[in-house]
């Protein structure tokens, strides 16, 4: 959420020569593909400490070891590999889907692309809507992601600036009923060491953030997912053929005290995360089954 323009110098980092996401450099409709990896066992067990410790003494005990969402999602992946955008530093996301086919083993191959489905402008803000799927070597389909986001790189700051301002003021506040319950208090983390003398522009950084509008650094939203799916109240819903869609109500800066709710309700299942300090709601997740 990118070619600069008018760079802001204040802002500059020794990390000059990223290739930004904007309506300049990727076009609706473009397609990226076919990027293949695979995550090794030493990469999983980092993910795994990222999971306890968003859910300290409180982690589900999955029966085996397979590879979460944020680490089949394809789409920083083949951006960085086949569009040159090294690093995706200027992106918020708004809305996420995953919809999983089949949880894969870890050191399996994933086959992945990318298909810009829209680049467009509304206001001065700058979106990109994409559709990545992840597939085995032979075609099989594991999981469809569809994303939308904001591109920073083009959007008018000062109008961006106002909108989060009048977000504030629409935060919605979640009302307990019998069938929401708590099941875990977060203090918002990082999953990785942002460093804002290294990362140019990075919406992880609390430099940049400010200067968005925001109190501090986001989080990572979408690998975050993970953790609400790994808690001993949640982790049973995380199984082949699930729907996960979210959104955001409010920014997920790090070090917001959370308390986390599941409510339980026919074949939907709504998690909600809420600022700590008055059960604002910060994002829902809604789990169902792929019919």
């Amino acid at each position: 959420m990118q070619i600069y323009f008018e760079p802001n110098i204040e802002l500059m980092s020794i990390e000059t020569d990223y290739i930004p996401l904007n309506p300049t450099t990727i076009q609706s409709g473009q397609y990226f593909g076919t990027h293949s990896y695979s995550i090794p066992t030493s990469s999983h067990k980092h993910h795994l400490e990222y999971l306890a410790k968003g859910n300290p003494n409180s982690l589900f005990q999955f029966k085996s070891d397979f590879l979460f969402s944020f680490e089949m999602f394809p789409l920083p992946r083949v951006l960085a590999s086949l569009g040159g955008f090294k690093r995706v530093n200027e992106i918020i996301s708004i809305h996420g889907e995953r919809i999983i086919s089949r949880l894969p083993k870890i050191d399996e191959e994933l086959f992945t692309d990318v298909k810009v489905d829209k680049v467009f402008s509304k206001n001065g803000i700058v979106f990109g809507y994409f559709t990545s799927t992840t597939k085995t070597e032979s075609g099989v389909l594991l999981m469809t992601s569809n994303d939308k986001a904001i591109l920073l790189n083009q959007t008018d700051k000062s109008v961006f600036r106002k909108v989060i301002k009048e977000m504030e003021k629409t935060i919605p506040f979640l009302k307990i009923t019998d069938s929401i319950k708590h099941i875990n208090t977060i203090q918002l983390f990082f999953r990785h060491k942002w460093d804002d003398k290294i990362w140019l522009n990075n919406i992880h950084t609390d430099s940049y953030a400010s200067y968005l509008g925001y109190e501090k650094g986001l989080i990572e939203a979408p690998c975050f997912v993970d953790i609400l799916l790994s808690n001993s109240k949640t982790g049973m819903l995380l199984k082949n053929g699930v729907s996960l869609t979210w959104k955001y109500y409010a920014p997920l800066c790090h070090g917001i005290l959370t308390n986390i709710f599941l409510e339980r309700k026919n074949d939907i299942n709504s998690i909600y995360v809420c600022n700590a300090k008055d059960n604002t709601i910060l994002m829902t997740l809604k789990i169902s089954t792929n019919e």
